[in-house]
């Protein structure tokens, strides 16, 4: 920003001078509205080191919301953009976030149970898919991002209910966008998120959108035996969590 200063400096300094050729009235209408700018600006700058005005989630809501504000107005902090600087960004919600919309398998009631193991009684009426070696990728679920939120963000909740007689990894669970390649690609192992050896186990995998390239690409999510493990899988059923509305405070 500094290394433009130079640049900038060309127009204001021709508009200067041009201003020497106008009436009186025009002139010092025309300082007024240059004093005012270089206030704004330094009250801006105040804003900044105050934290009202935020270096890389600040969005157009958030900014009117704190215009000439000299303290945070209430829910501000959910105007901006999700955090995704953190050195371990969340791996599941934070803050008020509500079920907008199921997507997914609806076939298997289960899936909305709590997550742990299941009986062979509960997922029998279930359709499962069996991944191996000669098939190592289940179907995936897809869907635009358009048809997940109408927000700039959504947590994703993932229910799968898998059945592994492996004790060891490589059956993962993958969570991509599509834009011309895949991009904010994403694995979880089965075991990792709590899965039990051979027993049916419900579980839960969440995760966080991507900042997408265009509204119009695709999210893809299936199950994958990347060492040819057998493994038999039903779902995903995805709820899609969006942060609740904002009152601003005054």
């Amino acid at each position: 920003m500094v290394g433009s200063y130079p640049v900038m400096a060309i127009p204001l300094a021709f508009l200067i001078n041009r201003m020497r050729t106008w009436s009186l009235g025009y002139r010092y209408a025309g300082a007024a509205i240059l004093v005012l700018c270089v206030v704004l600006n330094l009250f801006q700058y105040w804003q900044f080191n105050k934290g009202l005005i935020h270096a890389s989630r600040m969005t157009a809501a958030a900014y009117f919301a704190s215009f000439a504000k000299t303290a945070p107005p209430v829910g501000t902090d959910r105007l901006l953009l999700v955090d995704r600087s953190a050195p371990k960004p969340p791996i599941e919600p934070t803050g008020e976030y509500a079920v907008i919309k199921v997507l997914g398998d609806f076939t298997c009631s289960s899936l909305l149970n709590t997550p742990g193991p299941m009986q062979d009684s509960i997922t029998a009426p279930c359709r499962s898919e069996h991944i191996d070696p000669e098939r190592p990728f289940s179907a995936a679920f897809k869907a635009r991002f358009s048809d997940l939120t109408a927000q700039d963000h959504a947590w994703l909740e993932l229910r799968w209910l898998v059945h592994t007689s492996s004790e060891t990894s490589g059956n993962v669970l993958v969570n991509t966008f599509d834009h011309d390649g895949s991009y904010a690609y994403q694995t979880n192992d089965v075991l990792d998120l709590g899965a039990h050896h051979s027993e049916w186990t419900l579980i839960r995998q969440w995760y966080l959108t991507p900042e997408v390239r265009s509204r119009s690409d695709q999210f893809a999510a299936y199950a994958w035996s990347t060492q040819g493990k057998p493994m038999e899988v039903i779902g995903p059923l995805i709820l899609v969590h969006e942060a609740t509305g904002i009152q601003a405070g005054p």
